[in-house]
């Protein structure tokens, strides 16, 4: 399989990475209102953050993919002072980062190592680790934490991890260089880079329910909080591709800027799911999209490469997290009056 991610593409120079804050104000809820924040300045990480994640205390855990200078580590940053507080080791090129339900653990991706890393965060050591497929980069944990999932892009499956065994529970073949993957109670959605796919596992019997046709070379997927609708960024198509899951079929295709990576859907209560975002690399922006009617309100121009984003602490639109490829830091955009 021709690896769709290498550290060496020009997409994504290894040498950098830039990782992105979206700040927004809770009063004030006009998405065009989004702006670059240019007085907070740019605030160093490892070498290539290739995943970002926020934990339970709102603090932001960037995972450095790169070889350079801070690579296989995760950079810690305070949610308040937006300062670099811990760098944790965690083993040559780390991506997806997930987290237990009290916050004390932490679930990391070796992605050249093809295993999953446990984290005690408290002392922020690795504690134990278990192989799964070839070049693993979607991680994500069940909604009752029970269960994790890596999406092995090179072995085209995803390994099912029973945590409270610490064993693979089960190995499910799904589509070409899956990329991504998104766990509800029922169903766990995985986007195929290379078959233009989604495949939809059934969480009760860990085999493929469905599989959706999307547009070309999806990159991450996510899910609405009424578990109506799937969203999956669609790198070769500058798209990205709304599903519906009661027909499991795409419904609309928002069209986005260049290499859209990562997405996140971010808002509760009133606004839970209000605010669609997509990092575009090779277009160095963000698209902002609205759940009201799945058309893109707003594109924020970046200086450098964004490759993945986070929703803020307990997922709350008002703090979106980017990574970006190209400049190992943090910047920010925050909504304006």
């Amino acid at each position: 399989m021709s690896r769709q991610r290498p550290r060496t593409r020009v997409a994504f120079l290894a040498a950098a990475s830039v990782v992105a804050m979206l700040a927004v104000a809770p009063s004030a809820m006009a998405a065009n209102n989004f702006l670059l924040d240019t007085s907070l300045g740019a605030i160093a990480v490892g070498s290539s953050p290739d995943a970002i994640t926020v934990d339970k205390s709102g603090n932001i855990w960037a995972a450095n993919d790169g070889d350079g200078p801070g690579g296989g580590t995760l950079s810690v940053i305070s949610g308040t002072t937006h300062k670099v507080i811990r760098t944790i080791t965690s083993g040559s090129h780390p991506d997806g980062v997930v987290f237990s339900s009290d916050g004390k653990t932490a679930w990391v991706i070796n992605d050249d190592l093809a295993r999953v890393a446990q984290i005690n965060v408290a002392t922020g050591t690795v504690t134990k680790t278990i192989k799964v497929g070839n070049d693993p980069y979607g991680l994500a944990i069940s909604p009752d934490f029970k269960f994790l999932y890596t999406a092995n892009s090179s072995s085209n499956s995803v390994s099912v991890i029973n945590i409270g065994t610490w064993k693979i529970a089960k190995t499910v073949t799904v589509g070409k260089a899956p990329f991504d993957v998104y766990a509800t109670s029922s169903y766990v959605f995985v986007a195929n880079h290379d078959s233009n796919n989604m495949s939809v596992i059934k969480t009760s019997t860990n085999t493929v329910y469905k599989t959706v046709v999307v547009s070309t070379n999806p990159y991450a997927v996510v899910v609405n909080p009424a578990k109506t609708t799937a969203y999956v960024s669609n790198e070769g198509g500058k798209s990205v591709s709304v599903v519906s899951l009661s027909s499991w079929t795409q419904t609309k295709k928002i069209t986005v800027g260049s290499n859209p990576w990562g997405i996140a859907l971010c808002g509760t209560g009133t606004n839970a799911g209000k605010y669609l975002f997509v990092p575009n690399n090779v277009g160095k922006s963000v698209s902002v999209i609205t759940t009201a009617n799945n058309t893109v309100v707003k594109t924020i121009s970046l200086p450098d490469a964004p490759n993945a984003i986070s929703c803020g602490k307990a997922g709350i639109h008002t703090e979106v997290w980017v990574a970006n490829g190209e400049a190992n830091n943090v910047r920010r955009i925050y909504l304006g009056p």
